[in-house]
């Protein structure tokens, strides 16, 4: 079955109003405030291994509503996990650059 980047975009845009649709008339949420005994005063750059790590540690499952299985991203990890390190590093360096937060 070929999907193209339309389809799976469509997909999650439906599977997004369904979520809203099914939580429509759910109270809010209850948010809690936490005592922090040490604020967190820096941010360290993630590296592709820990990356891996985490996503490694994903379950190999698959539905039939999935555009796709698990086990595609996690057998390409070497790969994945470099992209999704530069994606989170340059995130967070522009999270704090914007909100001019203590710089990594």
């Amino acid at each position: 079955m070929d999907h193209s980047a339309d389809d799976f975009a469509l997909h999650f845009a439906r599977k997004v109003e369904n979520i809203r649709v099914f939580t429509a008339g759910a109270p809010p949420p209850v948010i809690k405030t936490r005592f922090v005994p040490e604020p967190l005063a820096a941010f360290n750059y993630v590296t592709s291994d820990e990356v891996k790590r985490s996503l490694g540690k994903a379950p190999a499952k698959h539905c039939i509503l999935d555009p796709v299985p698990t086990w595609l991203p996690i057998s390409n990890l070497s790969f994945i996990s470099k992209m999704v390190e530069r994606m989170v590093d340059s995130r967070l360096i522009a999270y704090t650059d914007r909100y001019a937060l203590t710089p990594i």
